[in-house]
Parts: structure tokens; sequence; C-alpha cells
């Protein structure tokens, strides 16, 4: 009775993390290069049941056999939560800052202290300085260092190539990780590599100009799931309630038959 109660709390907490995890993923729906988590749930350890106090007697010894009954589960948990990079949807902009990437890899910022992270929002922006900026003016690096943009006509190729007026200025820096799955999200929709994902490398992802990347959440599929949710931790919750019923019964019933 005792563990049925702890088997269906673990549910519950399993579930409160889920829904936490789908929540913030509706929240990003509009997110421009968000990309959304997934958690998944595993079965706890199962519990080998015996039968006790079944004894045999083997003169002169009495041995307590323990027959083996059956296993007994004993809830769930929850195994990962990871980040899914699939592609989101391109949508047209129309402004010449704007960088939208069609494959693998990541944009390269960086700070005032020289901090490099990596983000998939392209909703760039150029500063009094005529350097190319994220919105909360984090430097876009190119393969030369922080790409500057004189004044003139900014074509920017799916190469990555920089062109003003013709002129080749710079190449946008697209990286990607050995293990991407193991960066780490640190908020500003930017993400920090950390030694499970390895070092970041060049690759040739297209780049689409004057075009952002929506995120990757589904809302709908999105709600589907929190309902889902929901509704497991209610009848995990339900099923508390009734082992405290019949636990409670137990201790203030069952004694006074005798």
């Amino acid at each position: 009775m005792i563990r049925g109660l702890y088997t269906s709390a673990s549910g519950m907490l399993s579930e409160s993390i889920r829904t936490d995890v789908i929540s913030n993923n509706i929240a990003n729906v509009n997110t421009t290069g968000f990309k959304k988590e997934l958690t998944i749930l595993k079965a706890a350890p199962e519990m080998r049941i015996h039968r006790l106090n079944d004894t045999r007697d083997l003169p002169p010894l009495r041995i307590d056999l323990k027959p083996f009954i059956g296993n007994l589960g004993t809830g769930v948990r929850v195994d990962e939560t990871f980040t899914s990079f699939e592609q989101g949807q391109i949508v047209h902009t129309g402004n010449k800052h704007h960088l939208a990437l069609m494959g693998d890899g990541f944009f390269a910022v960086m700070d005032g202290e020289g901090n490099i992270d990596y983000t998939r929002d392209g909703s760039f922006t150029v500063n009094r300085d005529g350097f190319l900026v994220t919105k909360e003016g984090r430097y876009v690096l190119g393969q030369q260092g922080p790409v500057q943009i004189p004044e003139g006509d900014l074509v920017i190729t799916e190469r990555g190539e920089i062109r003003v007026n013709g002129q080749l200025i710079d190449t946008v820096a697209v990286v990607d990780f050995p293990e991407k799955t193991a960066l780490e999200k640190i908020g500003d929709n930017l993400f920090r590599q950390n030694e499970a994902s390895g070092e970041p490398f060049l690759v040739q992802s297209q780049v689409i100009q004057e075009s952002l990347e929506r995120s990757n959440v589904n809302s709908v599929t999105e709600m589907v799931n929190l309902i889902t949710a929901m509704r497991a931790y209610e009848a995990n919750q339900r099923s508390i309630h009734a082992h405290d019923e019949t636990l409670g019964k137990a201790v203030n019933d069952v004694g006074r038959l005798g």
C-alpha cells in the first residue's frame, strides 16, 4: 500500500517536469530560431517480491524459503530532457540584416567581454558603429572576427559571403558541434558549448538573407502533449487519494474488527 503511494508520487513529479517543459515550448512558439525540448520518461527499477514467513522444517533446521512471487514496478522517472534541432519554417522578412540557416549549424555571437555563444536566431541589426549585432547587442562573428558592415549595397550569399557594393567583406561563421544535443541553453535563445558538446567546427549550411527561421514548435502537438501530461498527473493524484483512503480505513477500522 505504501509502495503505491510512492509509485504514484513519482508519476506526479515526472509529469510535473514534463508539463514545465511543454509549457516553455508553447511560450516560445513565436520565438525566432527557438528549438523545442523533449522529455523522455523511464520506468524506475523494478523490485523483486518474495513471500515471507514461508518456512519448511528440515530437522534440526527451520528454513525460510522466501519463494519469488514476481516483479513490482516502482514508478517512473525523467530519464533526460534534450533539445530537438529539427528545422523550423523559413519566412521572408525583407530586412537585409536578417539571416536564416537552412540545415545544421549556428551563428557565433560574442558579448562585450569576449564570451562566444551560439544561436539560430538571425534577427540581426547594425549598431551605430556599423557592427552586425543581435537584439541583445552581441557581435555576430565572421571568419575574421566581428562583422563590421560599411555603407553600401549589402548582399549575403547562400555561402555566407558578405559583400558590400560587390566587394567581399567577410564570411558569416556558421559552426556546428560533434554532440550538439549536449549544448547548454543559457537564455536569450543562446547555446553555450561544454565538454560534452565538443569543440565547434565550420560547416557549409545555406544562409538565406532577408529571412528568419521560425520556432520548430508545433502549437497543436504541444497542446495535445500538455493535456496528456495533465491528465496523467491527475490520474496519479487520484491514485494517491485512493491509497490514502484505504490506508486510513486500515488504521482506523481494521483494528476494531478484532
